[in-house]
Protein backbone atom coordinates (compact mmCIF):
# COMPACT_ATOMS: atom_id res chain seq x y z
CA UNK A 1 0.00 0.00 0.00
CA UNK A 2 1.04 3.51 -0.63
CA UNK A 3 -0.41 7.02 0.22
CA UNK A 4 0.70 10.53 -0.86
CA UNK A 5 -0.41 13.55 1.21
CA UNK A 6 -2.18 16.39 -0.81
CA UNK A 7 0.64 18.75 -0.90
CA UNK A 8 2.93 15.68 -2.46
CA UNK A 9 5.75 16.36 -0.18
CA UNK A 10 4.95 13.09 2.40
CA UNK A 11 4.64 9.46 0.93
CA UNK A 12 3.45 6.33 3.62
CA UNK A 13 4.30 2.79 2.29
CA UNK A 14 4.28 -0.41 3.57
CA UNK A 15 5.11 -3.75 1.77
CA UNK A 16 3.83 -7.47 2.58
CA UNK A 17 5.16 -9.83 5.51
CA UNK A 18 4.17 -11.20 8.96
CA UNK A 19 4.80 -8.16 10.92
CA UNK A 20 4.30 -4.64 8.11
CA UNK A 21 5.80 -1.54 9.34
CA UNK A 22 4.99 1.51 8.03
CA UNK A 23 7.52 4.12 6.40
CA UNK A 24 7.19 7.87 6.16
CA UNK A 25 9.26 9.16 3.96
CA UNK A 26 9.80 12.84 1.76
CA UNK A 27 8.68 12.51 -1.31
CA UNK A 28 11.27 15.10 -3.06
CA UNK A 29 14.16 13.44 -1.58
CA UNK A 30 13.52 9.81 -0.51
CA UNK A 31 14.85 10.29 2.65
CA UNK A 32 12.58 8.27 5.57
CA UNK A 33 11.18 10.33 8.07
CA UNK A 34 9.84 7.54 10.52
CA UNK A 35 9.31 3.67 10.77
CA UNK A 36 5.92 3.37 12.75
CA UNK A 37 5.50 1.17 15.43
CA UNK A 38 4.38 -2.81 14.58
CA UNK A 39 0.62 -2.89 14.74
CA UNK A 40 -0.95 -5.10 11.56
CA UNK A 41 0.06 -8.71 10.88
CA UNK A 42 0.53 -10.37 7.13
CA UNK A 43 0.21 -6.65 5.36
CA UNK A 44 -1.10 -3.52 4.66
CA UNK A 45 -3.85 -3.09 1.95
CA UNK A 46 -4.81 0.58 2.42
CA UNK A 47 -3.21 4.07 3.68
CA UNK A 48 -4.59 7.14 3.48
CA UNK A 49 -3.19 10.66 4.81
CA UNK A 50 -6.04 13.17 6.24
CA UNK A 51 -6.06 16.67 4.44
CA UNK A 52 -3.79 18.40 6.89
CA UNK A 53 -1.41 15.43 6.92
CA UNK A 54 -1.76 15.11 10.52
CA UNK A 55 -2.81 11.92 10.05
CA UNK A 56 -2.54 8.27 8.64
CA UNK A 57 -5.29 5.96 7.74
CA UNK A 58 -4.34 2.04 7.88
CA UNK A 59 -5.59 -1.34 7.37
CA UNK A 60 -3.82 -4.41 7.82
CA UNK A 61 -4.52 -7.81 6.21
CA UNK A 62 -4.59 -9.44 9.34
CA UNK A 63 -7.57 -11.56 10.59
CA UNK A 64 -8.87 -8.56 12.20
CA UNK A 65 -8.77 -6.33 8.89
CA UNK A 66 -7.42 -3.84 12.51
CA UNK A 67 -7.46 -0.26 11.19
CA UNK A 68 -5.23 1.58 12.19
CA UNK A 69 -5.19 6.00 13.16
CA UNK A 70 -1.56 7.25 13.45
CA UNK A 71 -1.22 11.31 14.28
CA UNK A 72 1.63 13.47 14.05
CA UNK A 73 0.75 16.89 15.68
CA UNK A 74 3.11 18.87 13.88
CA UNK A 75 2.24 17.56 10.78
CA UNK A 76 5.75 16.73 9.94
CA UNK A 77 5.81 13.53 10.96
CA UNK A 78 9.11 13.05 13.31
CA UNK A 79 6.47 12.96 16.27
CA UNK A 80 4.42 10.07 14.70
CA UNK A 81 2.54 8.08 16.40
CA UNK A 82 -0.02 5.63 16.75
CA UNK A 83 -3.58 7.72 18.16
CA UNK A 84 -5.98 4.32 18.22
CA UNK A 85 -6.77 0.82 16.61
CA UNK A 86 -9.68 -1.82 16.33
CA UNK A 87 -10.96 -4.61 14.32
CA UNK A 88 -12.59 -3.54 11.55
CA UNK A 89 -14.63 -6.17 10.59
CA UNK A 90 -15.09 -10.44 10.20
CA UNK A 91 -15.25 -9.83 6.33
CA UNK A 92 -11.80 -8.57 4.75
CA UNK A 93 -11.96 -4.67 4.94
CA UNK A 94 -10.93 -3.30 1.35
CA UNK A 95 -10.58 0.64 1.93
CA UNK A 96 -10.84 3.47 4.56
CA UNK A 97 -10.68 6.71 3.94
CA UNK A 98 -11.51 9.98 6.14
CA UNK A 99 -15.06 11.38 5.90
CA UNK A 100 -14.86 14.08 8.71
CA UNK A 101 -18.70 15.18 8.95
CA UNK A 102 -20.72 16.06 11.71
CA UNK A 103 -24.54 14.11 12.42
CA UNK A 104 -26.56 14.97 15.02
CA UNK A 105 -24.41 15.14 18.19
CA UNK A 106 -21.66 12.80 16.64
CA UNK A 107 -18.63 13.38 14.22
CA UNK A 108 -17.69 10.82 11.95
CA UNK A 109 -14.10 10.49 11.27
CA UNK A 110 -13.80 7.87 8.46
CA UNK A 111 -15.53 5.43 6.57
CA UNK A 112 -14.67 1.86 5.97
CA UNK A 113 -15.76 -0.35 3.43
CA UNK A 114 -15.11 -3.99 2.22
CA UNK A 115 -16.82 -7.55 1.68
CA UNK A 116 -20.58 -6.99 2.29
CA UNK A 117 -20.35 -3.53 4.48
CA UNK A 118 -19.90 -0.03 5.38
CA UNK A 119 -18.93 1.18 8.44
CA UNK A 120 -18.76 4.66 9.49
CA UNK A 121 -16.13 5.62 12.59
CA UNK A 122 -16.01 8.00 15.35
CA UNK A 123 -13.23 9.09 17.17
CA UNK A 124 -13.28 9.21 21.41
CA UNK A 125 -10.00 9.93 22.82
CA UNK A 126 -7.68 7.41 22.07
CA UNK A 127 -10.57 4.43 20.95
CA UNK A 128 -12.58 4.44 17.27
CA UNK A 129 -15.98 3.07 17.68
CA UNK A 130 -17.84 2.01 14.51
CA UNK A 131 -21.19 2.71 13.67
CA UNK A 132 -22.97 0.65 11.00
CA UNK A 133 -24.86 2.33 7.80
CA UNK A 134 -28.32 3.05 7.45
CA UNK A 135 -29.95 1.99 3.96
CA UNK A 136 -33.44 -0.43 3.11
CA UNK A 137 -32.10 -3.88 3.46
CA UNK A 138 -33.37 -5.11 0.53
CA UNK A 139 -30.81 -3.00 -1.39
CA UNK A 140 -28.11 -5.53 -1.93
CA UNK A 141 -24.88 -3.60 -1.36
CA UNK A 142 -22.41 -7.05 -2.03
CA UNK A 143 -18.94 -5.85 -2.19
CA UNK A 144 -17.36 -2.09 -1.90
CA UNK A 145 -13.69 -1.73 -3.23
CA UNK A 146 -13.33 2.43 -2.64
CA UNK A 147 -14.38 5.53 -1.01
CA UNK A 148 -13.93 8.98 -1.16
CA UNK A 149 -15.49 11.88 0.81
CA UNK A 150 -17.10 14.49 -1.67
CA UNK A 151 -18.63 17.67 -0.67
CA UNK A 152 -20.54 16.25 2.62
CA UNK A 153 -21.32 13.29 1.42
CA UNK A 154 -19.32 9.72 1.15
CA UNK A 155 -19.33 7.71 -2.14
CA UNK A 156 -18.67 4.23 -2.17
CA UNK A 157 -18.06 2.16 -5.70
CA UNK A 158 -18.88 -1.84 -5.94
CA UNK A 159 -18.04 -4.45 -7.64
CA UNK A 160 -21.62 -3.96 -9.34
CA UNK A 161 -20.48 -0.49 -11.27
CA UNK A 162 -22.78 1.30 -8.42
CA UNK A 163 -22.05 4.30 -6.80
CA UNK A 164 -23.75 4.48 -3.76
CA UNK A 165 -23.55 7.82 -1.87
CA UNK A 166 -24.43 8.30 1.66
CA UNK A 167 -25.47 11.51 3.56
CA UNK A 168 -23.53 11.10 6.72
CA UNK A 169 -24.19 6.95 7.57
CA UNK A 170 -27.72 6.79 5.51
CA UNK A 171 -27.66 5.81 2.00
CA UNK A 172 -29.02 8.81 0.50
CA UNK A 173 -29.03 7.43 -3.75
CA UNK A 174 -27.52 4.99 -5.66
CA UNK A 175 -26.14 5.12 -9.49
CA UNK A 176 -25.18 2.84 -12.00
CA UNK A 177 -21.80 4.51 -13.28
CA UNK A 178 -19.98 1.24 -14.88
CA UNK A 179 -20.99 -1.82 -16.56
CA UNK A 180 -18.27 -4.02 -14.39
CA UNK A 181 -16.17 -3.14 -10.74
CA UNK A 182 -15.67 0.24 -9.70
CA UNK A 183 -11.48 0.32 -8.55
CA UNK A 184 -10.83 3.27 -8.10
CA UNK A 185 -12.31 6.76 -7.53
CA UNK A 186 -10.81 10.51 -6.58
CA UNK A 187 -12.39 13.55 -6.22
CA UNK A 188 -10.62 16.86 -6.90
CA UNK A 189 -11.86 20.44 -5.37
CA UNK A 190 -12.40 23.58 -6.79
CA UNK A 191 -9.79 25.92 -5.39
CA UNK A 192 -12.08 29.17 -5.41
CA UNK A 193 -15.33 27.11 -4.07
CA UNK A 194 -15.00 23.40 -1.84
CA UNK A 195 -18.48 22.93 -3.14
CA UNK A 196 -17.26 22.47 -6.43
CA UNK A 197 -15.07 19.99 -8.51
CA UNK A 198 -15.04 16.76 -10.26
CA UNK A 199 -15.20 13.09 -9.24
CA UNK A 200 -13.05 10.49 -11.29
CA UNK A 201 -14.18 6.93 -11.39
CA UNK A 202 -12.34 4.16 -13.27
CA UNK A 203 -13.75 0.61 -14.07
CA UNK A 204 -12.23 -2.94 -14.39
CA UNK A 205 -14.52 -3.37 -18.16
CA UNK A 206 -11.37 -0.12 -19.50
CA UNK A 207 -13.23 3.34 -18.52
CA UNK A 208 -12.31 6.19 -16.74
CA UNK A 209 -15.02 8.88 -16.23
CA UNK A 210 -15.80 12.33 -15.09
CA UNK A 211 -18.71 13.17 -12.96
CA UNK A 212 -19.69 16.90 -11.50
CA UNK A 213 -20.30 16.67 -7.26
CA UNK A 214 -24.02 15.91 -7.73
CA UNK A 215 -23.30 13.16 -10.23
CA UNK A 216 -24.12 14.47 -13.70
CA UNK A 217 -21.95 12.51 -16.19
CA UNK A 218 -18.99 14.90 -17.96
CA UNK A 219 -17.14 13.08 -20.20
CA UNK A 220 -15.61 8.71 -20.48
CA UNK A 221 -12.71 7.78 -21.65
CA UNK A 222 -12.42 4.15 -23.11
CA UNK A 223 -8.28 2.61 -22.38
CA UNK A 224 -8.92 0.42 -25.41
CA UNK A 225 -8.79 3.70 -27.59
CA UNK A 226 -5.53 4.55 -25.87
CA UNK A 227 -2.15 4.72 -27.95
CA UNK A 228 0.13 1.73 -26.61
Amino acid sequence: AIAVSTDGKLVASAAKGKRPMIHIWEANTAQPIIFLPYLHRQGVTSLQFSADRKMLLSVGADEDHSIGIWISHTGMWHDGKLLAWNRGDVNPVLFASFYMTQIKDMSLLFASGGRYHVKFWTLDGNTINPIYAEYNKTIKIGTLLCGVSISRKFVTGSTVGHLYIWKGRTLDRMIRAHERSITSIKAVTSSSNPTLGTVITASREGTVKLWTFDFEHIKTFSLSDADI
